[in-house]
């Protein structure tokens, strides 16, 4: 039996708030142009208030959030309005006790900084208003590797991939290895399958890396020092252990990694002046790499000749030459 429109008046106001929450802003002002209840209902539910707001500001529900969805408009109402008049609501100087180098990442309220030893990367978690006391906490790694960058997942795995250089008994080379660590604790990962991942082995002490975590997969882009001929572009499935994808370039080609989605990667070519497009293959059939006398892995992974796809930027001007481009 078709349902009318006064059965579906008929029904528990809850109900109805629920099946209008599947719906999306745009259809919701479609029906809020012919039914008057309706209307009604999307006017004065805090609840799809809340998720039509946040259709409009592109911003996902936070699950750690604890307040009601009244609290939560109220929130988001005076931080899109804030943004709009460029109004700050307050400043704050957080003191440094330690020496800043090299890593600087912020992420959901967490600003995270590295250390001059190599040592330990410092976070803190910023303050949402003026009287909210800041405290820096540090994850350490104490045996005798050097922290070169750190990938970020926190909020989805709570998930830090800390990246390390070790030099190798001869003190000429280094074995880049990726620690998959718990954020919240500075433990192993309890959902890695191998908590140490080797990446490859550079030419002295030290590499300059582009790393990002998006779902199961981690990508990173490796370039040695000027001495070494190629650089390389990996990504792996962290909870696996598993690595996908290889694919080795010139050194200063790629500078950063890109997720459109889970599975497609856009990385800026300085080289070529494009946007190369690789796409993580769903059914591969590879093994964990790993690593024998600090410099052989195992090579059952997918190496493609190119990127799927590369769209060119435009000509720039003559006598000018593209060094880096960073996304």
């Amino acid at each position: 039996m078709d349902a009318s429109p006064s059965q579906l008046q008929n029904l528990p106001y809850e109900i109805i708030i629920q099946i209008l929450s599947y719906i999306d802003f745009l259809d919701a002002l479609a029906i809020s142009s012919v039914n008057i209840l309706l209307r009604s209902c999307l006017s004065h539910s805090q609840l799809l208030q809340y998720r039509f707001k946040s259709q409009l500001a592109s911003i996902q529900n936070n699950s750690f959030y604890t307040l009601d969805f009244h609290e939560r408009l109220k929130v988001l109402k005076n931080s899109e309005d804030s943004w709009a008049n460029l109004r700050i609501d307050f400043q704050k100087e957080l003191p440094i006790q330690h020496s800043p180098f090299g890593i600087y990442d912020l992420t959901g309220g967490i600003y995270l900084m590295g250390d001059e030893n190599q040592k330990a990367v410092h976070y803190c978690r910023l303050p949402s208003k003026e009287s909210d006391s800041v405290e820096w906490t540090k994850i350490s790694i104490d045996d005798g590797s050097s922290i070169v960058d750190v990938g970020l997942a926190i909020y989805e795995h709570d998930l830090i991939a800390v990246v390390t250089t070790t030099p190798l008994p001869t003190r000429i080379n280094a074995k880049v290895e990726i620690r998959l660590m718990e954020f919240s604790t500075g433990k192993p990962h309890p959902q890695a399958r191998h908590t140490n991942l080797f990446v490859r082995v550079v030419y002295g002490l030290s590499a300059s890396i582009g790393i990002e975590i998006v779902g199961d997969h981690l990508a990173l882009v490796t370039t040695p020092n000027s001495v070494e001929t190629v650089a390389r572009f990996c990504v792996f499935n962290w909870k696996t252990g598993v690595m996908i994808l290889d694919y080795p370039v010139l050194p200063n080609t790629y500078s950063s990694v890109i997720f459109l989605s889970p599975t497609h990667i856009l990385l800026p070519n300085a080289s070529t002046a494009t946007l190369d497009l690789f796409i993580i293959p769903l059914d591969h059939k590879a093994t964990p790499p790993t690593a024998s006398e600090g410099h052989k892995i195992n090579e059952a992974y997918i190496s493609p000749s190119s990127p799927e796809l590369r769209l060119a930027l435009p000509t720039i001007a003559p006598g000018h030459s593209i060094r880096a481009i960073y996304g």
